[in-house]
Protein backbone atom coordinates (compact mmCIF):
# COMPACT_ATOMS: atom_id res chain seq x y z
CA UNK A 1 0.00 0.00 0.00
CA UNK A 2 0.85 3.62 -0.67
CA UNK A 3 0.92 6.45 1.09
CA UNK A 4 -1.32 8.63 1.41
CA UNK A 5 -1.87 12.35 1.86
CA UNK A 6 -2.40 12.68 5.58
CA UNK A 7 -3.59 16.72 5.44
CA UNK A 8 -6.52 15.52 3.66
CA UNK A 9 -9.59 13.02 4.86
CA UNK A 10 -11.18 9.63 3.51
CA UNK A 11 -14.24 8.77 2.45
CA UNK A 12 -16.29 6.66 5.11
CA UNK A 13 -18.19 5.17 2.30
CA UNK A 14 -17.38 3.06 -0.61
CA UNK A 15 -14.92 0.14 -1.28
CA UNK A 16 -12.23 1.18 -2.28
CA UNK A 17 -9.89 4.60 -0.45
CA UNK A 18 -10.65 8.00 -1.86
CA UNK A 19 -10.52 11.35 -0.47
CA UNK A 20 -13.58 12.96 0.50
CA UNK A 21 -14.52 16.21 -0.26
CA UNK A 22 -17.16 17.45 2.33
CA UNK A 23 -16.46 15.83 5.70
CA UNK A 24 -16.44 12.56 5.90
CA UNK A 25 -18.07 11.66 2.37
CA UNK A 26 -16.84 12.97 -1.26
CA UNK A 27 -19.64 14.59 -3.40
CA UNK A 28 -20.54 11.05 -5.53
CA UNK A 29 -21.43 9.52 -1.86
CA UNK A 30 -22.95 12.77 -0.34
CA UNK A 31 -25.19 12.72 -3.89
CA UNK A 32 -25.83 8.95 -3.41
CA UNK A 33 -27.03 9.98 0.37
CA UNK A 34 -29.73 12.52 -0.73
CA UNK A 35 -31.03 10.12 -3.28
CA UNK A 36 -31.50 7.57 -0.82
CA UNK A 37 -33.51 9.75 1.63
CA UNK A 38 -35.61 11.11 -1.47
CA UNK A 39 -35.79 7.48 -2.95
CA UNK A 40 -37.32 6.69 0.60
CA UNK A 41 -39.70 8.77 0.81
CA UNK A 42 -40.88 7.66 -2.62
CA UNK A 43 -41.06 4.28 -1.53
CA UNK A 44 -42.79 4.66 1.45
CA UNK A 45 -45.40 6.36 -1.22
CA UNK A 46 -45.59 3.06 -2.82
CA UNK A 47 -46.43 0.58 0.15
CA UNK A 48 -49.43 -1.19 0.54
CA UNK A 49 -50.37 -3.47 3.51
CA UNK A 50 -53.74 -4.62 1.03
CA UNK A 51 -52.32 -8.04 -0.34
CA UNK A 52 -52.34 -9.17 -4.20
CA UNK A 53 -54.91 -10.98 -5.26
CA UNK A 54 -52.82 -12.95 -7.66
CA UNK A 55 -52.20 -16.35 -6.99
CA UNK A 56 -48.53 -17.31 -6.71
CA UNK A 57 -47.19 -20.81 -8.38
CA UNK A 58 -44.70 -22.71 -5.89
CA UNK A 59 -44.95 -23.62 -2.55
CA UNK A 60 -46.55 -20.27 -1.05
CA UNK A 61 -49.25 -20.72 -3.56
CA UNK A 62 -53.12 -21.29 -3.02
CA UNK A 63 -56.15 -18.89 -2.98
CA UNK A 64 -55.97 -15.70 -1.94
CA UNK A 65 -59.15 -15.58 0.70
CA UNK A 66 -56.40 -18.70 2.32
CA UNK A 67 -53.96 -16.02 2.82
CA UNK A 68 -53.28 -13.40 5.68
CA UNK A 69 -55.48 -10.52 4.99
CA UNK A 70 -52.67 -7.93 4.90
CA UNK A 71 -49.28 -7.71 3.74
CA UNK A 72 -47.30 -7.92 7.79
CA UNK A 73 -44.22 -6.53 6.07
CA UNK A 74 -46.08 -3.42 5.15
CA UNK A 75 -48.06 -2.99 8.00
CA UNK A 76 -43.98 -3.57 10.09
CA UNK A 77 -42.92 -0.54 8.06
CA UNK A 78 -45.41 1.69 8.69
CA UNK A 79 -45.59 0.88 12.42
CA UNK A 80 -44.92 3.72 14.46
CA UNK A 81 -44.42 2.04 17.59
CA UNK A 82 -41.71 -0.34 15.66
CA UNK A 83 -38.06 1.20 17.25
CA UNK A 84 -34.88 -0.42 14.87
CA UNK A 85 -35.07 -4.10 15.03
CA UNK A 86 -32.60 -4.84 17.33
CA UNK A 87 -32.88 -8.17 18.86
CA UNK A 88 -30.59 -10.11 21.34
CA UNK A 89 -28.09 -7.23 22.12
CA UNK A 90 -27.40 -4.76 24.38
CA UNK A 91 -30.00 -2.59 22.60
CA UNK A 92 -33.04 -5.01 22.62
CA UNK A 93 -35.97 -3.85 20.98
CA UNK A 94 -39.61 -4.64 22.51
CA UNK A 95 -41.27 -4.11 19.05
CA UNK A 96 -38.41 -6.61 17.25
CA UNK A 97 -39.22 -10.20 15.63
CA UNK A 98 -37.23 -9.65 12.87
CA UNK A 99 -34.88 -7.19 11.81
CA UNK A 100 -37.39 -5.34 9.84
CA UNK A 101 -37.45 -1.58 11.07
CA UNK A 102 -40.05 1.06 10.58
CA UNK A 103 -39.30 3.49 8.45
CA UNK A 104 -40.95 6.26 10.54
CA UNK A 105 -38.83 5.30 13.48
CA UNK A 106 -35.76 4.89 11.20
CA UNK A 107 -35.96 8.17 10.28
CA UNK A 108 -37.10 10.05 13.25
CA UNK A 109 -34.54 8.77 15.49
CA UNK A 110 -31.61 10.20 13.31
CA UNK A 111 -33.63 13.04 12.39
CA UNK A 112 -34.60 14.05 16.54
CA UNK A 113 -30.18 13.24 16.71
CA UNK A 114 -29.58 16.35 14.20
CA UNK A 115 -32.68 18.79 15.77
CA UNK A 116 -30.76 18.26 19.25
CA UNK A 117 -27.38 18.25 18.04
CA UNK A 118 -27.90 21.50 15.95
CA UNK A 119 -31.03 23.03 18.00
CA UNK A 120 -33.84 22.84 15.46
CA UNK A 121 -37.21 23.43 16.46
CA UNK A 122 -39.00 19.93 16.28
CA UNK A 123 -42.39 20.16 13.49
CA UNK A 124 -45.80 20.03 14.79
CA UNK A 125 -46.29 16.80 13.74
CA UNK A 126 -43.68 13.82 12.57
CA UNK A 127 -43.87 12.29 9.66
CA UNK A 128 -41.92 10.25 6.80
CA UNK A 129 -41.57 13.72 4.92
CA UNK A 130 -41.06 16.13 7.90
CA UNK A 131 -38.06 13.76 8.73
CA UNK A 132 -36.65 13.23 5.82
CA UNK A 133 -36.94 17.03 4.79
CA UNK A 134 -34.59 17.66 8.36
CA UNK A 135 -32.28 15.05 7.08
CA UNK A 136 -31.87 16.48 3.77
CA UNK A 137 -31.62 19.67 4.78
CA UNK A 138 -28.85 19.29 7.44
CA UNK A 139 -26.65 16.90 4.77
CA UNK A 140 -24.04 18.78 4.69
CA UNK A 141 -23.72 19.27 8.68
CA UNK A 142 -24.55 15.39 8.83
CA UNK A 143 -21.61 14.50 6.53
CA UNK A 144 -19.18 16.20 8.65
CA UNK A 145 -20.14 13.69 11.58
CA UNK A 146 -18.26 10.65 12.99
CA UNK A 147 -21.69 8.94 12.50
CA UNK A 148 -22.25 9.31 9.00
CA UNK A 149 -21.49 6.09 7.71
CA UNK A 150 -23.63 4.39 10.21
CA UNK A 151 -26.91 6.91 9.45
CA UNK A 152 -26.63 6.41 5.35
CA UNK A 153 -25.84 2.19 5.93
CA UNK A 154 -29.38 2.52 7.98
CA UNK A 155 -30.90 4.43 5.60
CA UNK A 156 -29.47 2.39 2.39
CA UNK A 157 -30.84 -1.08 4.51
CA UNK A 158 -34.17 0.56 4.93
CA UNK A 159 -34.43 1.89 0.96
CA UNK A 160 -33.49 -1.84 0.39
CA UNK A 161 -35.89 -3.44 2.14
CA UNK A 162 -38.88 -0.86 0.64
CA UNK A 163 -37.79 -1.82 -2.55
CA UNK A 164 -38.11 -5.40 -2.11
CA UNK A 165 -41.27 -4.85 -0.76
CA UNK A 166 -42.67 -3.17 -3.61
CA UNK A 167 -40.63 -5.18 -6.03
CA UNK A 168 -38.79 -1.85 -8.02
CA UNK A 169 -35.57 -3.21 -7.85
CA UNK A 170 -33.78 -6.69 -8.08
CA UNK A 171 -31.84 -7.03 -4.92
CA UNK A 172 -28.24 -7.25 -6.08
CA UNK A 173 -26.20 -10.80 -4.77
CA UNK A 174 -25.04 -10.03 -1.02
CA UNK A 175 -22.59 -14.00 -1.72
CA UNK A 176 -22.13 -16.60 -4.37
CA UNK A 177 -23.08 -19.71 -2.99
CA UNK A 178 -20.29 -22.00 -1.57
CA UNK A 179 -22.20 -25.02 -0.98
CA UNK A 180 -20.97 -28.33 -2.81
CA UNK A 181 -22.42 -29.63 -6.23
CA UNK A 182 -21.94 -32.20 -8.57
CA UNK A 183 -19.38 -30.05 -10.32
CA UNK A 184 -17.92 -28.80 -6.96
CA UNK A 185 -18.93 -25.78 -5.33
CA UNK A 186 -22.53 -24.12 -6.18
CA UNK A 187 -21.53 -20.39 -7.17
CA UNK A 188 -25.30 -19.22 -7.68
CA UNK A 189 -26.10 -15.46 -6.59
CA UNK A 190 -27.69 -15.67 -2.99
CA UNK A 191 -29.83 -12.52 -2.60
CA UNK A 192 -31.79 -11.49 0.84
CA UNK A 193 -35.58 -12.15 0.89
CA UNK A 194 -37.11 -8.95 2.36
CA UNK A 195 -40.82 -10.25 2.65
CA UNK A 196 -39.94 -13.64 3.83
CA UNK A 197 -37.18 -13.03 6.23
CA UNK A 198 -34.59 -14.96 4.59
CA UNK A 199 -31.96 -15.66 1.81
CA UNK A 200 -32.19 -17.95 -0.90
CA UNK A 201 -29.31 -19.04 -3.77
CA UNK A 202 -30.68 -18.81 -7.08
CA UNK A 203 -29.03 -21.90 -8.50
CA UNK A 204 -29.10 -24.82 -5.63
CA UNK A 205 -32.54 -23.13 -3.98
CA UNK A 206 -30.90 -23.59 -0.50
CA UNK A 207 -32.52 -21.11 1.41
CA UNK A 208 -31.80 -19.66 5.15
CA UNK A 209 -33.89 -18.34 7.38
CA UNK A 210 -34.01 -17.98 11.63
CA UNK A 211 -30.59 -19.38 12.94
CA UNK A 212 -29.35 -20.65 9.70
CA UNK A 213 -29.70 -17.04 8.79
CA UNK A 214 -27.33 -15.39 11.10
CA UNK A 215 -25.02 -17.98 10.18
CA UNK A 216 -25.12 -17.38 6.76
CA UNK A 217 -23.98 -13.69 7.63
CA UNK A 218 -21.20 -14.79 10.12
CA UNK A 219 -20.04 -16.95 7.26
CA UNK A 220 -20.64 -14.00 4.41
CA UNK A 221 -18.97 -11.61 6.67
CA UNK A 222 -15.47 -14.10 6.49
CA UNK A 223 -15.75 -14.68 3.02
CA UNK A 224 -15.69 -10.74 2.27
CA UNK A 225 -13.15 -9.72 5.18
CA UNK A 226 -9.86 -9.47 3.28
CA UNK A 227 -6.42 -10.54 4.95
CA UNK A 228 -3.01 -9.64 4.76
CA UNK A 229 -0.45 -12.32 2.81
CA UNK A 230 0.41 -13.04 5.95
CA UNK A 231 -2.95 -14.35 7.10
CA UNK A 232 -3.72 -11.67 9.26
CA UNK A 233 -7.38 -10.45 9.06
CA UNK A 234 -8.35 -7.57 8.55
CA UNK A 235 -10.65 -5.24 11.00
CA UNK A 236 -13.09 -2.47 11.00
CA UNK A 237 -12.97 0.93 12.52
CA UNK A 238 -15.66 -0.23 15.05
CA UNK A 239 -13.67 -3.42 15.69
CA UNK A 240 -10.32 -1.98 16.27
CA UNK A 241 -11.73 0.65 18.67
CA UNK A 242 -13.36 -2.53 20.62
CA UNK A 243 -10.53 -4.30 20.64
CA UNK A 244 -7.49 -1.44 20.86
CA UNK A 245 -9.30 1.20 22.96
CA UNK A 246 -9.55 5.00 21.73
CA UNK A 247 -12.55 6.16 19.57
CA UNK A 248 -13.36 5.93 16.15
CA UNK A 249 -11.40 9.29 15.28
CA UNK A 250 -8.71 8.66 17.17
CA UNK A 251 -7.89 5.14 15.39
CA UNK A 252 -8.92 6.67 11.70
CA UNK A 253 -6.93 9.68 12.57
CA UNK A 254 -3.74 7.12 13.90
CA UNK A 255 -4.28 5.23 10.29
CA UNK A 256 -4.49 7.82 8.49
CA UNK A 257 -1.01 9.48 9.44
CA UNK A 258 0.78 5.71 9.29
CA UNK A 259 -0.53 5.93 5.33
CA UNK A 260 -3.07 2.92 5.77
CA UNK A 261 -5.81 2.64 3.29
CA UNK A 262 -8.96 1.24 3.62
CA UNK A 263 -10.32 -2.07 1.61
CA UNK A 264 -13.59 -2.20 1.34
CA UNK A 265 -13.81 -0.46 5.16
CA UNK A 266 -11.47 -3.07 6.32
CA UNK A 267 -7.55 -1.87 7.72
CA UNK A 268 -4.45 -3.62 8.39
CA UNK A 269 -4.49 -3.54 12.03
CA UNK A 270 -0.49 -3.25 11.99
CA UNK A 271 -0.64 0.14 13.51
CA UNK A 272 -1.83 -1.08 16.60
CA UNK A 273 0.16 -4.07 17.12
CA UNK A 274 3.57 -4.23 18.79
CA UNK A 275 6.33 -6.14 16.50
CA UNK A 276 4.12 -6.44 13.21
CA UNK A 277 4.98 -4.39 10.14
CA UNK A 278 2.72 -3.89 7.83
CA UNK A 279 1.47 -6.67 5.10
CA UNK A 280 0.33 -6.88 1.75
CA UNK A 281 -3.02 -7.63 1.40
CA UNK A 282 -4.43 -10.18 -0.22
CA UNK A 283 -5.61 -11.21 -3.48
Amino acid sequence: MSKIETTRPLCVLGGSAHYADEGHLCARHLQRFADTLRSIEDEVAMVSAVPSMQIVTGRSSGLASHRAPARLDAIVLNDRRRGTGHIGSDLEDPWAMDDTASVLDTLHSWARLVREERQLSTPERITVASERDTLSRSLTWIAAQEWCDDAYKDFSSLLGQLRGLNGTGAPKPIARCWLPTGDGECGGPIRVDWINNGAACGDCHTTWTGVELAELNARIEELRRPKTLDGRAMMTVTELVAKFGGNANSVRLKLSRAGYLSLDGYYDPAPFMPNVTRGMVAS
